[in-house]
């Protein structure tokens, strides 16, 4: 835990404390600031900072505050107020917003997420993860887009693209023959998947919609006490949109066990009666495709740039798994 004074902590000219002071019209002060994300405060160019300040929510709980760009914060203040707000038993409490004065960035706050970490070798956590992903989808149906991004076919189609054009313009860059044999073998994943792009977007047009998470995995879950029952606390919601269930699918396949898809099919069938175990499996896989295609658009970013020799390693690995998922029976 790396724990400091409000004033080192500051970004752009604004700390957490500062915000949250100017948030509620009033200081705060002798408040514990824990820097959470990252570990150490880089260069101001980074995407995000995020903190926990100890007691100053309600009933003396702990409160996250997350710096970020102004577009990434609405999005995830629209899932805490609109969407998590009115399914009261599923969501974090949300603070409010915060403008930064100096620079187009925004802090959020949100309620902590005490409870214990997510291991995906526990049935328990497992269990109590697939059913509350199960019950948000089904809730959330309901709700429709509430305003956030589309995440259809046609947003994943977008990042294959910009996925393409990183890679044309680091090529010139890269002298190095295991960097450019890297790029040759995304880019003609990349083809592949375009040219059976028509159909990927046909079975994403005609599995049920919903607003999904787009990174559910364990580093964003935690499971606390309610009550006497457990439950799950999910966060972090800057990838999330309205589009094909999918994605969360695909993640459970990814990080959950994929022999829970029968606990989801049981906490949806209420609204989806039509879906069944064999139709889950196939959608699960289709969104471990389109999470590959996210993370190979991630780390496509660092491509351009001199040392970026982690990012194609990483790209090396998401390639492997992408090309692997799209040549298995299911997908044909």
């Amino acid at each position: 835990m790396t724990v400091m004074h409000d004033q080192d902590l500051w970004i752009h000219g604004q700390g957490p404390l500062d915000a949250w002071s100017v948030l509620h019209g009033q200081a705060v002060e002798h408040v514990e600031v824990e820097l959470m994300e990252p570990k150490r405060l880089p260069s101001e160019n980074r995407k995000s900072y995020v903190f926990r300040l100890s007691g100053v929510g309600d009933g003396g709980s702990d409160v996250v505050a997350k710096l970020s760009a102004k577009p990434v914060a609405s999005v995830e203040a629209v899932v805490y107020a609109d969407v998590l707000g009115t399914l009261h038993d599923l969501g974090l409490r949300f603070y409010g917003l915060a403008a930064h004065p100096q620079v187009d960035m925004t802090w959020i706050f949100v309620e902590y997420a005490d409870g214990e970490s997510y291991q995906v070798a526990n049935e328990e956590h497992v269990s109590i993860a697939v059913s509350w992903l199960g019950n948000f989808h089904r809730r959330s149906a309901q709700l429709g887009a509430v305003g956030l991004p589309d995440h259809g076919a046609a947003h994943y189609l977008e990042l294959l693209w910009e996925s393409w054009q990183n890679m044309d313009d680091a090529a010139p860059s890269r002298r190095d023959a295991e960097s450019r044999a890297t790029i040759a073998r995304v880019k003609a994943t990349i083809e592949t998947l375009m040219d059976d792009w028509l159909a990927i977007a046909e079975m994403c047009a005609a599995m049920p919609q919903a607003v999904v998470h787009g990174d559910f995995c364990r580093k964003h879950i935690k499971i606390r006490s309610h009550g006497h029952h457990p439950i799950a606390a999910v966060f972090d919601w800057e990838h999330a949109g309205w589009g094909p269930i999918a994605p969360d699918l695909g993640s459970i396949r990814m990080h959950l066990g994929g022999h829970r898809l029968e606990a989801y099919r049981s906490a949806v069938s209420s609204v989806w009666p039509s879906v069944q175990a064999q139709n889950l499996s196939e959608i699960a896989h289709l969104g471990w495709v389109l999470r590959r295609i996210a993370a190979i658009s991630w780390e496509s970013q660092s491509v351009p740039f001199p040392r970026a020799h982690q990012a194609f390693r990483r790209l090396e690995i998401f390639n492997e798994e992408l090309g692997a998922a799209i040549r298995t029976p299911v997908w044909r």
